[in-house]
């Protein structure tokens, strides 16, 4: 469900959510239903930051209506600027940030990782503390381990790895990042190859076994040859 205003260009936006997902039932409205909300039973709300004065409010409102739906908001490119979406998003109270300048098939793309689970927030630092952190954590690893002296990533490279671990998309990745989709795929295969591991999944467990951010707990490091 798109809350926003009906005119043209959400009129677009809503065209091309329906054609990508053409199994899901989009909606467009300037409003949350008055009655029987739950007839409605959507599985993402987009909320349109500009259409409403207090965003605060009406997010609590969603809420109210769907305490279990992921919520995400359509943002002007200035977002930061806003003290009260900066608080959203320091609150989390939202699963996601979509600014109107991301490309149609990076924004479907992000609608799709939302629709699934996931969360989307434009990056403002870069590298990532994260990916910092692994850098650090793996050199000390490395340092003690002679036998494995290849290796090293970039920095580019381990804040690509980073956002692997979070289940993106090299298109999203390549946005968050404002790199091309190519010099992201060719960041991808040089992660793979220096972890000495097979695939994305087993790149993301590395990150994580080094990974020490609040509520992501270490992982057994996967091993590079098959079982």
């Amino acid at each position: 469900m798109i809350l926003a205003d009906t005119g043209v260009t959400f009129q677009s936006l809503l065209k091309s959510a329906q054609q990508c997902f053409p199994r899901v039932g989009v909606t467009l409205s300037n409003q949350l239903p008055d009655e029987d909300p739950a007839a409605l039973a959507p599985r993402l709300i987009l909320v349109d930051a500009l259409a409403f004065r207090n965003i605060s409010s009406t997010i609590s409102q969603c809420r109210d209506y769907y305490p279990d739906v992921p919520i995400a908001l359509l943002v002007e490119g200035g977002w930061s600027d806003d003290p009260a979406l900066r608080a959203v998003v320091a609150e989390r109270a939202v699963q996601g940030l979509l600014p109107f300048n991301l490309k149609i098939n990076v924004w479907l793309a992000a609608v799709w990782l939302l629709l699934n689970g996931g969360e989307y927030f434009p990056s403002t630092v870069s590298p990532r503390s994260a990916a910092r952190n692994f850098l650090t954590r793996r050199q000390q690893h490395l340092s003690s381990d002679r036998s494995d002296s290849a290796g090293t990533l970039s920095s580019r490279e381990a804040e690509v790895l980073e956002l692997m671990s979070d289940g993106l998309q090299n298109k999203i990745i390549a946005s968050k990042m404002e790199l091309s989709e190519h010099t992201v795929k060719v960041h991808v295969h040089n992660v793979i190859r220096k972890l000495k591991v097979h695939n994305r999944t087993q790149a993301a467990a590395v990150f994580r076994s080094f990974d020490r951010r609040p509520g992501h707990e270490p992982a057994q490091q996967v091993q590079a040859s098959k079982s």
